[in-house]
C-alpha cells in the first residue's frame, strides 16, 4: 500500500505525544480513563482543572484527532469508498484537523449556550465530559490503527468492526454520561429528549447521509 510510506510517521508522533503524556502527567491519564465509569472522577477531574491539567488535554486531544482521523482513513480505505484528496496523507489530515476544529466549534458553542440561557455550569460539565470521552477514544483506538496497516488483508475487517465497537460504546456510555448531567441538574424531560435529538443524535444522522452521499 502507498500509504505505509507516511503512516508509520504519524503512528510514531500519535505514540511519542502519549508515551511523553503518560510520562508527565500519569495521575490525569489514569482519571482520564478512570472516568469513563466513575461518574465522581469525572466531578473531580472538572474541580481540580489546573495548568498540567489543560496541558495533559491539548496532548490527549492531539491523540484524539491523529488516531480517529487515521481510523476514518483506514475504514474509507477498506470499503474503497471515494475520498475527497487523491492524496491520502492529504485526507487524513483533512480528517485529524476536521475533528479537532469541529470539536472546538461545539464546546464553543455549548458555552455559548450555557452563558446566554444562564446555565454555565450544567454546560461545562458537558463539554468537559465530551472531552473526556474524545481523550479515551484516541486511547482505546490506538491497538485498531497500529494493527490495521500490518495485518494480512483478510483481517483488515474484523480490526475495522472492532474499531467501530469501540466509537459505538463510547458513544452510549458518553450519552448514559450526558443524560446523568441533565437529570442531576434537575432539567426537565422535555429538554432532555431536546438535547439528545439536537446535540448528540442529529450529527450522527448528518454523518451517515453524508458517508452515503459519497459511497453513490
Amino acid at each position: 500500500k502507498d500509504y505505509m510510506n507516511w503512516v508509520p510517521l504519524i503512528l510514531l508522533l500519535s505514540l511519542f505525544a502519549f508515551a511523553l503524556i503518560k510520562i508527565q502527567y500519569k495521575r490525569y491519564v489514569d482519571q482520564v480513563v478512570n472516568s469513563l465509569i466513575n461518574y465522581q472522577v469525572s466531578l473531580r477531574l472538572l474541580r481540580e482543572r489546573n495548568v498540567l491539567f489543560r496541558n495533559m488535554s491539548l496532548g490527549m486531544n492531539l491523540v484524539f484527532g491523529l488516531n480517529l482521523g487515521l481510523f476514518i482513513f483506514f475504514i474509507l480505505e477498506n470499503f474503497g469508498i471515494k475520498q475527497q484528496f487523491s492524496d491520502k496523507f492529504l485526507n487524513v489530515l483533512l480528517y485529524s484537523g476536521g475533528l479537532i476544529i469541529l470539536y472546538s466549534l461545539k464546546s464553543f458553542i455549548c458555552r455559548l449556550i450555557g452563558y446566554v440561557f444562564k446555565v454555565q455550569s450544567e454546560f461545562m460539565e458537558y463539554v468537559h465530559n465530551i472531552n473526556l470521552f474524545n481523550k479515551n477514544i484516541g486511547l482505546f483506538l490506538f491497538p485498531v490503527v497500529i494493527a490495521f496497516p500490518y495485518i494480512d488483508e483478510n483481517l483488515r475487517p474484523v480490526v475495522i468492526y472492532l474499531g467501530i465497537s469501540i466509537l459505538a460504546i463510547m458513544v452510549f456510555l458518553r450519552t448514559v454520561r450526558s443524560v446523568q448531567i441533565i437529570m442531576r441538574k434537575g432539567v426537565s424531560l422535555f429538554y432532555l429528549i431536546l438535547y439528545l435529538c439536537a446535540i448528540e443524535i442529529l450529527p450522527v444522522l448528518l454523518v451517515v447521509k453524508y458517508s452515503g452521499t459519497l459511497v453513490q
